[in-house]
C-alpha cells in the first residue's frame, strides 16, 4: 500500500515526464523538502516497488525504458573508449 506522500510523488512525476524547469520547481513545491537529486533517488527506489508499479504501470514501464536507454548508452560510450575495441565494433555501434 502506498502512503500518501509516495502516492503525491508518483501522480507529480505522471503529470510531469519530462525534465524541465517547471518540473524542478514543482518538485519544490511538492512541499515535501526534496531538492530535485533527492526526488529522483526517491521516485527511482519507489518505482522499484510492486506496490507502485501496480498502482502506475505506466509510468514504471515508461521510466524503465527510460533507464535501460540511458544504460545503453553508457554502456556504448565505455565500448567506444576501449583503446582494444576495433573500428568495426565502433562503426556498429555508431549506426
Amino acid at each position: 500500500m502506498l502512503t500518501d506522500t509516495e502516492r503525491r510523488v508518483l501522480e507529480f512525476e505522471a503529470a510531469h515526464l519530462r525534465h524541465t524547469a517547471r518540473k524542478h520547481a514543482g518538485i519544490r513545491a511538492l512541499g515535501l523538502g526534496f531538492t530535485s537529486a533527492t526526488y529522483y533517488r526517491a521516485l527511482t527506489a519507489l518505482l522499484s516497488t510492486p506496490d507502485a508499479v501496480e498502482a502506475f504501470p505506466q509510468l514504471a514501464a515508461w521510466h524503465k525504458r527510460a533507464a535501460d536507454a540511458r544504460a545503453g548508452t553508457r554502456e556504448r560510450r565505455r565500448i567506444e573508449r576501449m583503446p582494444s575495441a576495433s573500428m568495426r565494433v565502433r562503426n556498429e555501434l555508431a549506426s
